[in-house]
């Protein structure tokens, strides 16, 4: 994407009535309960997203034990810009555990 594009986007995003509210309730929040493990978890991180860099946020005592932890290589902080494919065929692998 060029420059504009991502400029416009976060732009929209973050002048939309929503984009405050929401950024407020996620602030020092943490589940409030167990996940159960009849649920399927993965979570994505790319190897080179500077926004949460996996060396300072991925915090994996937080995530639920039975979550599948994956980190897509040369992919940045919006792995389904980067790899659509990747990110659509680990969605669809999750959602067909579902039992």
């Amino acid at each position: 994407m060029d420059y504009q594009t991502l400029l416009d986007a976060v732009t929209a995003m973050s002048e939309s009535d929503g984009y405050y509210p929401a950024w407020d309730a996620t602030l020092n929040r943490r589940f409030d309960s167990m996940i159960s493990d009849q649920i399927p978890t993965t979570i994505v991180f790319g190897d080179s997203d500077y926004v949460l860099p996996s060396r300072t946020c991925q915090e994996r005592s937080l995530a639920p034990a039975h979550a599948k932890w994956i980190v897509l290589e040369k992919v940045g902080h919006a792995p389904m810009w980067d790899e659509p494919g990747k990110v659509v065929k680990i969605i669809n692998e999750t959602v067909s555990l579902v039992k």
